[in-house]
């Protein structure tokens, strides 16, 4: 159990669990190395000289085998000098989810193809085209970004080290960032603004974009206070009337779409990151113009749930004042709005987090928008609309 303080609404702590798979899309490490230990997977083409494999190694430790695929013997020496077993692979019946890295030497898409169901969970793939184009998209595995948490990189030269050392540490919106967050209106995509908002992050400007427009007004209403007391230029799109034209060095994705994620690539400026937190189907591929994600040198990661470490994370920010949880609060309910609670969120027809309150059995799922109507004393006691401690405790002093 983690302990907490005393001096925090139920709501706000209970809202750290959801809050936390938001943190983890910012605070997960990410390898940037070949797995130490792990499975290492070598495809070259007739022409391509492998290296940069050693420069790619950890400085704790080689991965423990390597599987090659080349296309002529003389391709094998350097990789036989690693000191690491070798052993030849056909690329026509490589096993499935089997490799922690996989480096082809090569721009053939249908190479590329046959190489993606071979991603473990974790996995790099690392394409090293040498300055050459790969001649159309190329099927990729987009839902496993997100659930396999599988990574796509790539380089322009013919150095395999150039596209691991293009990771980044993390998944941390960087100083003078320009943000967009995709789907912003909904419950997931509202707590994605409000922590770049809170992040500290000197120099941010976003983007928060969505087809709702009564969500994007609810949206910023609550999160303009935000954007001025952190000083983080904030604007809002309804991309139903309005188009985007610039370019983003910071993209989140919550819509689980493909198409959104592969339009994201193409929205992104040089040296991006793509936050793919929608969960797209984990089977799914998609086409994407990989020339592109490789000459942007645009990294695009996924996260899937999250642990006690993000948890400890946002509770921290949460007991320290950096970041409210409550703002996430849209409805409050008892155990009889649970079935209305659920038909809420299928229907998107609230834009925030139901807090239901299991102890009062009889009250049906209200609203704040509209809690005044039944609850005045409850809803003199909200903070510009917003859900505190106090209105809890009222709520709870005068719902049976």
């Amino acid at each position: 159990l983690i302990p907490v303080a005393e001096d925090k609404s139920r709501s706000a702590i209970c809202l750290v669990e959801p809050w936390a798979c938001v943190e983890d899309s910012y605070a997960t490490v990410e390898r940037q190395t070949i797995k130490v230990g792990g499975k290492l997977l070598v495809v070259a083409d007739a022409g391509y000289a492998i290296t940069g494999l050693a420069e790619s190694f950890s400085a704790e430790g080689k991965p423990a085998s390597i599987a090659a695929i080349t296309a002529d013997s003389a391709q094998l020496l350097p990789l036989k000098s690693l000191g690491i077993p070798v052993e030849t692979a056909d690329l026509n019946v490589l096993p499935e989810k089997c490799f922690d890295d996989v480096v082809y030497f090569g721009v053939n898409p249908d190479t590329i193809e046959k190489l993606n169901p071979t991603l473990g969970n974790n996995a790099i793939i690392n394409i090293v085209t040498a300055g050459q184009k790969i001649g159309r998209p190329v099927q990729i595995g987009v839902g496993r970004i997100h659930y396999g948490c599988t990574r796509w990189i790539g380089t322009l030269t013919g150095n395999a080290a150039d596209s691991y050392g293009m990771i980044p540490a993390s998944g941390e919106v960087r100083p003078n960032d320009n943000c967009l967050i995709i789907g912003a209106g909904g419950p997931m995509g509202q707590m994605h603004v409000i922590r770049v908002l809170c992040s500290g992050v000197a120099g941010l400007e976003v983007v928060a974009t969505d087809f709702d427009g009564p969500r994007l007004d609810a949206l910023k209403a609550m999160t303009q206070p935000l954007a001025d007391a952190n000083k983080v230029s904030l604007r809002m799109v309804n991309t139903k009337d309005a188009k985007l034209t610039e370019k983003f060095s910071y993209i989140a994705v919550m819509a689980p779409v493909s198409a959104v994620v592969a339009q994201a690539v193409v929205d992104a400026s040089s040296n991006s990151i793509v936050n793919v937190f929608a969960g797209i189907p984990a089977p799914t591929l998609h086409p994407f113009d990989l020339n592109t994600i490789i000459e942007k040198r645009c990294f695009l990661f996924g996260t899937s749930g999250s642990t006690t470490r993000d948890m400890k994370i946002v509770l921290d920010k949460v007991q320290g004042n950096q970041l409210d949880t409550n703002l996430s609060v849209d409805a409050v309910s008892g155990m009889a709005g649970g079935g209305d609670g659920i038909g809420a969120v299928e229907k998107r027809t609230l834009s925030g987090k139901i807090i239901v309150y299991p102890q009062l059995h009889n009250l049906g799922l209200t609203p704040l928008a509209t809690i005044a109507q039944a609850l005045p004393t409850v809803a003199a006691l909200l903070n510009n609309g917003k859900w505190t401690k106090a209105a809890e405790e009222e709520l709870l002093k005068v719902v049976r």
